[in-house]
């Protein structure tokens, strides 16, 4: 009861209203969903992606860690070793496989997806 001794009156919303406010919140959080997806594939990756540019991966066949080491350094690449190979008709220490291959265009500073072999140290 009230002060005024009227019994109180308890508001009840109806179902109609709450589903309402339940689709516009879910409208809107999708809105926002969208524009921010749209904002990030349209405005920032491309700026992520293309602030490098494309270099072409030299040939590293036949050479010796040092000299593709060198041959990487003006490219950004790194050079990462997959593994040793023996192969009696290549001096120890010189490069037999790489991939991806001479010519392949990369993204620069790309440490990834770099492989060479050597003949294994004896």
């Amino acid at each position: 009861m009230s002060e005024e001794g009227e019994p109180r009156r308890i508001e009840r919303r109806r179902p109609a209203h709450r589903l309402r406010g339940s689709l516009v919140v879910l409208v809107l959080a999708l809105v926002a969903f969208a524009v921010g997806l749209g904002a990030f594939n349209w405005l920032l990756m491309p700026r992520l992606i293309h602030s490098t540019g494309e270099v072409l991966v030299p040939d590293l066949v036949n050479l010796t860690l040092a000299q593709s080491e060198r041959a990487l350094r003006p490219t950004g690449l790194q050079l990462s070793r997959a593994g040793e190979r023996f192969n009696p008709s290549v001096p120890r220490g010189f490069v037999l496989e790489q991939d991806p291959a001479a010519g392949t265009p990369v993204r620069g500073r790309t440490p990834a997806g770099w492989q060479r072999r050597c003949t294994p140290a004896s």
